[in-house]
């Protein structure tokens, strides 16, 4: 909660430091649904999009699951954003985005999905 926000402000140099509960900064901006925040986290040296906490979720399956679509959508604009990465229990992005019914960022999703160019070869 609070305490999260306060200690990104005092421990800014290392913005993937989990807190008691696992959780990093970029965890806690993209549950909460602050757009803003994600955004100039995302802009920080060294931030780590893919980093999953305690329970093997990622900054992407948090705000798919909460349904929100900004954060999805600048998350899905970094290079190196793992797509399909599973939580602990086996779900990925999509699919909770699914189960939760969230079709706006179900849509983002799967337009990404089919999109992103492979590895070997660049669009």
């Amino acid at each position: 909660g609070e305490e999260g926000e306060a200690r990104q402000g005092k421990e800014g140099n290392d913005n993937n430091k989990d807190d008691k509960n696992g959780k990093t900064p970029l965890n806690i901006a993209e549950w909460k649904g602050s757009h803003e925040v994600v955004q100039a986290m995302l802009g920080k040296e060294g931030i780590d999009i893919n980093k999953a906490h305690e329970h093997g979720d990622t900054p992407l399956y948090t705000a798919s699951s909460e349904g929100h679509l900004e954060v999805v959508q600048a998350l899905l604009g970094m290079e190196g954003i793992d797509i399909n990465k599973a939580a602990k229990h086996g779900r990925t992005p999509l699919s909770v985005a699914k189960h939760f019914k969230h079709s706006d960022v179900v849509s983002a999703l799967e337009a990404a999905t089919t999109s992103q160019p492979s590895p070997e070869k660049e669009k």
